[in-house]
């Protein structure tokens, strides 16, 4: 998919969930504007949150949310992001509703990405992504 569709996409996305009410309790309108570059970077480039900067140099990102080219430093960034702490959960339970306004029956989660640890046997241990895989 070209920059130009997939730019389009996720501004109606955007809209359709109305993500800019979502995040106005996230802090200062440049907080926000930061959430936001930082979400269409990852739907755009997918990677880290924070390696995405790397990726955005040259784009139109920055301009398109509000920003300039020095406000995708880091410490900037981790600052948005710390502007989320204790608004997840009704920014997830707002866009589930938004999403699924008839509710679901199953809900699955993906734990491929999640680190565990414990005391236990030997064999309960896997260690990285794909052990079980390996035998």
């Amino acid at each position: 998919m070209h920059c130009k569709p997939k730019r389009r996409l996720i501004r109606e996305a955007w809209q359709r969930f109305g993500l800019d009410e979502v995040l106005a309790g996230v802090g200062s309108e440049r907080k926000q504007r930061l959430v936001k570059a930082m979400i269409f970077g990852r739907i755009l480039f997918p990677s880290s949150k924070l390696a995405h900067r790397a990726e955005a140099r040259g784009t139109v990102l920055t301009k398109v949310c509000g920003l300039e080219k020095k406000d995708l430093e880091e410490d900037e960034l981790y600052r948005a992001m710390d502007g989320l702490n204790g608004a997840w959960s009704g920014i997830e339970r707002k866009l589930y509703r938004e999403a699924r306004p008839e509710g679901a029956s199953l809900v699955l989660y993906d734990p491929s990405s999640v680190y565990f640890e414990g005391a236990g046997p030997e064999c309960a241990i896997l260690s990285g992504f794909a052990s079980w895989l390996s035998g």
